[in-house]
């Protein structure tokens, strides 16, 4: 133990004695460990760390699907649900929760917009999780007529009400509703499947068509997972035999939290992934870089190692002094990457908040965080400090002693620095390349052409109160009055209503084209189905290309007329004029603004195409055009609806001013939306994703670049000062100053070239990979890799400039008396 203490002395001791070099080092060391501990952060959040519930190996989720389609994680119907919570053996209670949506809440004062989600009663008590101050919803406070009652998270607590405790037993007023607050959820309770700001009893018809709830379970004891799905397959099975119309060919599933969690994480698994591989490069480059220290500096101390290898030390007590230094730098390296790791996972966090689902991901420096980063400053000093310190173990007394200062070294030490400053290059071209190939795929997503100009595009979304506008022609009427006054507003330039924004996804409708109504076995054809007011072709300045637009002339009592693509007039009509055919619509699904599976209503089986248009996106990365049908809004009115307009005025419009405008057009009753521009749209329901990653992988191929560049500096410093005495020979002898910057300069030719040729063999990959991530990854990646070679090539050369040119000036006679 004292020998330890000892050698622990000495190693910081001489840790001092160089502090450039300890410096150097461990900040190396701390940049590596620091961007690996972030991102295990994030994937820990994403797949590995457990939701904020009690006792979640019991949780399951309980999900379905059509089996045609393959996808059994989708929504169910609140009449499944009810039928599953009463005939099954294996569950002790299911719970159940609608998707979030947005809701007016007002308590003495402005209104704001806030994402509420209504839940059944024992939702709190089946995830096990009770609220912090007051009480959780009660059994048959979620029964038709009642559901009053609303539970507060702790942010919208602290942020709205001022964390005052009084606001439990008060009323506020939810879409113009009065609403008792019960309870404040505490606030570690952000469960990542159903983000929200308050929750509300889920109350309503129990309806089978339409499929909006996530349906959750715990086992009873002794019940395992598997025997669970097979009893509610089962009772699927027996449903779909019941009620044909809506649940042929459906069927359940249960899974655990976390398998649900990583079966619906598909991509963001190959997105982690690759952000872990790219890390990973990262901290081998840190890596290489310090062992190329460590090789520089052992061999500058073989006649320290020989003097006291003459005294009587072992190779074992040399390797582990060596690795006991190393250690010291990394638990250093490491202490330094955790304070990174806090910064960064605050900086990642502040860039994942382009939805509220990202936004709920934990992200913190926990206990686990803490044992990865032990555990890698670990790994980090066994991969650089191993085979340096069995290199200077390896000193032979004898030679060392007679030797000078200049022929310490050894052709293995210098062929062992050569590999390491290739492999840092190698790994930083693909950093580079990848990060560039990312990138190039944000940048065609973003600047494709999307169908519509979508420059000064602004939406809303509005929600029509149930009791008010039970009628198709109130809803008509309504909408169209809404519409309107908002484009009586100043700086509106065109107003429309939708039932869905392009690029944000689309619902879909089976469909025929002739006489006969499209099959009921998902073999026919889908086309994207937007309901749409008069103005909208104009306001989003997509153009006709055939026939007419809706007029006012096309109203509930007209014939029924719908609009098409192009793309479905090229497939479906093979050059001639759809203009006057018939289309057949099937039953299709739509999805709410609130997230529901809800079947579309009003859709005639027969319509008249009037008129053809060009495509549209129906997604951010979408690769080509997809069939798409219009129909009149007055003909198939809504009870939520999206206000799209042209904006013409300065700045951002007041979403104050839209607000009242809407109100006056019916009710406060209302729901009004969050405000934001066709950019924000894409940015959230597009392209927050890809972004990151390009965000990402664009700063660790940086840091690279930069660890790359440090690396070769040192090395090729390291080959000047070992080749001094050379080099003032070849002046004496008459050698000119472009002579020795060449000779200097090829040491790095050759290693550099050797790196960049791995690393672009490497990155030849990339493209394909990237795909499963973004569609629009160009496939002619090779002006971007010649531009990589160009940078990693300059980077190179002008890391090894100053060294190289410090070179040239050396004096001779200096030089031929350096030892």
């Amino acid at each position: 133990m004292g020998t330890l203490v000892q050698d622990v002395k000495y190693g910081l001791r001489m840790l001092a004695k160089n502090p450039a070099f300890t410096a150097v080092a461990v900040l190396t060391l701390a940049l590596g460990i620091g961007i690996n501990s972030t991102i295990f952060s994030l994937v820990r959040g994403m797949l590995l760390a457990p939701p904020p519930v009690l006792d979640p190996e019991h949780l399951v989720v309980v999900s379905g699907g059509r089996l045609a389609d393959g996808w059994l994680l989708g929504p169910v119907s609140k009449a499944d649900f009810a039928d599953w919570r009463e005939q099954n053996h294996v569950f002790e209670a299911m719970a159940a929760s609608a998707p979030g949506a947005d809701m007016d809440l007002a308590f003495q004062g402005a209104p704001e917009m806030v994402t509420g989600v209504p839940v059944t009663a024992n939702y709190f008590d089946v995830l096990g999780v009770q609220p912090a101050v007051g009480r959780s919803f009660v059994s048959g406070e979620d029964e038709e007529g009642r559901g009053q009652e609303a539970i507060l998270s702790d942010a919208l607590w602290r942020g709205r009400f001022a964390a005052d405790p009084r606001i439990v037993g008060s009323l506020i007023r939810i879409n113009g509703v009065s609403f008792t607050v019960v309870g404040v959820m505490p606030a570690r309770f952000k469960f990542w499947l159903t983000p929200a700001q308050l929750w509300i009893p889920l109350t309503g018809p129990a309806s089978r068509r339409t499929r909006s709830l996530r349906a959750f379970a715990r086992l009873k004891h002794g019940i395992s997972i598997d025997q669970a799905s097979a009893e509610i397959a089962t009772i699927s099975e027996r449903l779909a035999r019941e009620y044909p119309d809506t649940n042929k060919g459906w069927r359940a599933i249960a899974l655990t939290l976390s398998k649900f969690r990583a079966q619906q994480s598909v991509d963001a698994g190959r997105a982690l992934t690759i952000l872990m591989v790219a890390v990973g490069l990262v901290l081998l480059i840190a890596c290489a870089n310090v062992a190329g220290l460590l090789l520089a500096r052992g061999a500058s101390r073989r006649q320290e190692f020989a003097i006291r290898s003459a005294l009587g030390a072992g190779r074992g007590r040399l390797i582990r002094q060596l690795i006991l230094e190393s250690l010291l730098m990394g638990i250093l390296g490491g202490a330094f990457g955790l304070l990174l790791a806090r910064w960064g996972t605050r900086l990642l966090h502040s860039l994942m908040n382009f939805n509220q689902v990202m936004g709920a991901i934990p992200l913190e420096v926990d206990v686990n965080v803490l044992a990865f980063t032990l555990a890698i400053s670990i790994l980090s000093v066994v991969v650089c400090g191993l085979v340096p310190a069995l290199q200077a173990s390896r000193t032979d007394p004898e030679t060392a002693l007679k030797a000078g200062p200049r022929t310490v070294g050894s052709s293995a030490l210098s062929r062992l620095r050569r590999v390491m400053v290739g492999a840092e290059i190698a790994f930083a071209v693909v950093l580079l390349a990848g990060a560039g190939i990312l990138i190039r795929g944000v940048v065609a997503e973003f600047t494709a052409d999307l169908g519509f100009n979508s420059h000064g595009i602004w939406s809303i979304g509005v929600t029509l109160p149930a009791a008010q506008y039970q009628s198709p022609t109130k809803q008509a009427s309504f909408l169209r009055l809404l519409a309107e006054r908002v484009a009586a507003l100043p700086g509106m330039r065109s107003v429309a209503v939708v039932n869905g924004m392009p690029v944000a996804g689309a619902n879909e409708v089976p469909f025929s084209i002739g006489s006969e109504p499209p099959s009921k076995d998902d073999k026919a054809p889908h086309a994207s189905y937007y309901d749409i007011s008069q103005n909208y072709l104009r306001t989003l300045e997509i153009p006709l290309l055939r026939g007419r637009a809706f007029t006012d002339s096309d109203s509930a009592n007209s014939a029924a007329v719908v609009i098409i693509n192009q793309e479905l007039a090229r497939r479906y009509f093979s050059g001639q004029d759809p203009v006057g055919r018939y289309i057949n619509f099937g039953e299709g699904t739509f999805v709410t603004l609130g997230g529901a599976l809800t079947p579309t209503s009003g859709l005639a089986s027969r319509r008249q195409i009037i008129g053809v248009v060009g495509n549209v996106k129906d997604w951010l990365g979408q690769s080509g055009f997809e069939p798409q049908v219009y129909v009149p809004l007055q003909q198939i009115p809504l009870t939520e609806a999206i206000v799209v307009f042209r904006w013409g005025g300065g700045g951002a419009p007041s979403v104050a001013a839209i607000g009242r405008t809407i109100w006056s057009a019916g009710s406060e009753e209302v729901v009004v939306g969050g405000l934001q521009s066709m950019g924000e749209t894409i940015d959230k329901l597009g392209g927050g994703g890809p972004k990151l990653m390009g965000k990402l992988l664009g700063t660790f191929a940086v840091f690279a670049l930069l660890l790359a560049a440090v690396g070769v500096y040192g090395v090729i410093s390291y080959v000047v000062a070992q080749r001094t005495h050379e080099i003032g020979v070849r002046v004496a002898l008459g050698a000119r100053r472009t002579d020795v910057l060449l000779l200097v300069l090829r040491e790095t030719a050759v290693v550099g070239s050797c790196g960049l040729a791995i690393g672009l063999g490497a990155s030849f990959p990339l493209p394909g990979l990237f795909r499963s991530l973004l569609s629009d990854i160009p496939s002619n990646q090779l002006p971007l890799l010649v531009a990589v070679a160009v940078v990693i090539a300059t980077v190179v050369l002008l890391a090894s400039y100053l060294p190289a040119r410090r070179a040239t000036k050396v004096d001779p006679m200096v030089a031929l008396r350096y030892e």
